[in-house]
Formats: structure tokens, C-alpha cells, sequence
């Protein structure tokens, strides 16, 4: 542990604190366990946060909440996911990646979304570094932040559904375990 020194005197707690917070947020983001959906949300937190801070720290987020205050025709959410996920289901209104134009987009707020915010970030990073006046923003948490916030997801057809592709067996600890949805892994 580092030494820190204020004021002539040692502190090993201030920095030593900080440490072991940082500490317990990796390991919870880590962990095998679900407990209730607020500490499965916070996890799905903590895991993105390390994810922002080691791939894309100065990229901007939006959360569910603020696309959801926002006025659709001022946005586009743009599904980087493979088609095998997106096929089970998506954010209503997203669009897929391959069908993504930014010619047709390029004068909207282009909020790049995936599984938790990871991929997303990629792409939108990508974006920025090759059309650095475009407005993007990443989807913080993405689809199971959406599904924390209980908003509605639609299959292929268009309707309703609970099924969810959790993108592997280890990402399902992340999204609510309490409001039915049914995770599909392969």
C-alpha cells in the first residue's frame, strides 16, 4: 500500500479506504452471486464502470432513464450486437447495427447500445474517431440497465416479450432476477 502524507503526519487510511472500496466494487462485479435486483444492479454498475474506465474514460453515457426523457425523434439507438442476440430480443425502436446509416443519422444523437454498455462504447469511440462532430453518446448498462428500469423489450415481430440474450451464462447475475425475464445463453 502506498504511503500518503498530509500535513507532516502519515495516513495510510485515506488512500488505503479508497483502495479497499475500489476493491470491493471488482470483486462484487465479479462475483457468481445474485442477490436482489438492487444488488444485481449495482453490480451491473460497478462492471460497467470498470469496463468505462479501462476501455473509453473520457467517452459520454446516457442512461435508460435520460433516452427515455428524451424526445425519439431527437435520438437513435443503434444495437451493435450480433444478429443471434438481437434476434431474440431488443430496445424497442433500436436499430441494427448493419442497418445503421450515418447519413441518415448524422443530425441526431446517436446512442450506441449492447449488453452493458461494452461493445457500445467500442463502437461509439469508433464513431467519434472517425467523425469526431457527431453527437454520441454511449448507453450506460445498455440492455440490462433497460430491463433494471422495467422498461419493455419486443421480439422480431414487434411484440412483447420477456425473453432476453444475456450474451453468456456469467452476465446473467447482472439483470433484475425479479421481474420474469427468461435469459437465453447460447
Amino acid at each position: 500500500m502506498k504511503m500518503m502524507h498530509t500535513g507532516g503526519k502519515a495516513s495510510r487510511e485515506k488512500g488505503g479506504g479508497r483502495m479497499m472500496e475500489w476493491a470491493k466494487k471488482v470483486a462484487r462485479a465479479f462475483s457468481g452471486e445474485t442477490g436482489t435486483d438492487e444488488e444485481c444492479r449495482q453490480s451491473m454498475k460497478d462492471r460497467f464502470e470498470l469496463i468505462r474506465s479501462v476501455r473509453f474514460p473520457k467517452l459520454e453515457h446516457v442512461t435508460s432513464q435520460d433516452i427515455a426523457a428524451m424526445d425519439k425523434g431527437d435520438y437513435v439507438i443503434v444495437d451493435v450486437r450480433p444478429q443471434r442476440e438481437r434476434d431474440v430480443s431488443f430496445i424497442p425502436g433500436s436499430i441494427a447495427k448493419a442497418d445503421f446509416s450515418l447519413e441518415d443519422h448524422k443530425n441526431k444523437l446517436i446512442i450506441p447500445s449492447c449488453t452493458i454498455g461494452g461493445r457500445s462504447g467500442d463502437f461509439a469511440r469508433e464513431l467519434l474517431k472517425q467523425n469526431p462532430h457527431l453527437r454520441v453518446k454511449n448507453h450506460a448498462g445498455s440492455l440490462m440497465d433497460w430491463c433494471h428500469e422495467g422498461y419493455g423489450l419486443v421480439d422480431g415481430q414487434g411484440a412483447s416479450t420477456k425473453a432476453v440474450h444475456a450474451y453468456g451464462k456469467s452476465w446473467v447475475k447482472f439483470f433484475p432476477q425479479q421481474r420474469g425475464l427468461a435469459f437465453v445463453v447460447k
